[in-house]
């Protein structure tokens, strides 16, 4: 009983080793490991082993489901295919638009105060499918911006005496603030132009 004593203070550190090391001592000495366990003991041990298959059990059913759910969904979409644009087969008619950046904003949007649900300026109105082309011309010294919710949102930089164009399909409904992206001494006049498209 002394070597016992001594093998497992030495050699376990924890509780779960030096469990496994009195097991095998005792059944290295011919006795019945099971039998120093009360009949509580073995219960909890078989709960613990129970418990860790129906887990893994569980994990593969939650893994199997989900690969099932998106092979299923991919199959899906191959037979049924995806959505179609709501201007595909269209023929598309263009509108041009210029907007000229300076001191007075949007085109001169500086003259037309109010916001961009109540007052918008300038405003572009074309119809859905129609391909718009949006002419930038910054006859300012300084930087502005250009930006159109949803079609252009992470807009672009116009440098001051600089042109560009911007392009899109309107293919969504709906009203959509035109703005400028870099602060400048005119920001505040251009933040409520408007895109509709009806």
């Amino acid at each position: 009983m002394r070597l016992r004593h001594v093998f497992d203070r030495e050699i376990c550190r924890d509780k779960r080793s030096q469990e496994r090391a009195n097991i095998d001592l005792a059944h290295d000495m011919g006795e019945d490991p099971i039998s120093e366990f009360s009949q509580a003991e073995l219960l909890v041990l078989i709960h613990i082993c129970i418990g860790g298959i129906m887990m893994k059990n569980k994990m593969l059913a939650i893994i199997v489901i989900t690969v099932a759910g998106v092979l299923g969904g991919g199959i899906l979409t191959l037979a049924i295919g995806l959505p179609s644009s709501p201007c595909a087969g269209t023929t598309s008619v263009t509108h041009s638009f210029t907007i000229i950046e300076n001191l007075n904003g949007y085109n001169d949007s500086a003259y037309h105060p109010g916001s961009w649900l109540t007052n918008p300026w300038p405003v572009m109105n074309v119809r859905q499918c129609e391909m718009v082309v949006i002419k930038i011309e910054n006859k300012d010294i300084q930087t502005h911006g250009f930006a159109v919710d949803f079609y252009a949102t992470r807009g672009t930089e116009v440098q001051g005496g600089q042109s560009l164009t911007v392009q899109f399909l309107a293919s969504k409904v709906g009203q959509f603030r035109v703005y400028c992206i870099v602060p400048c001494s005119v920001h505040s006049s251009m933040l409520y132009g408007s895109l509709d498209v009806t």
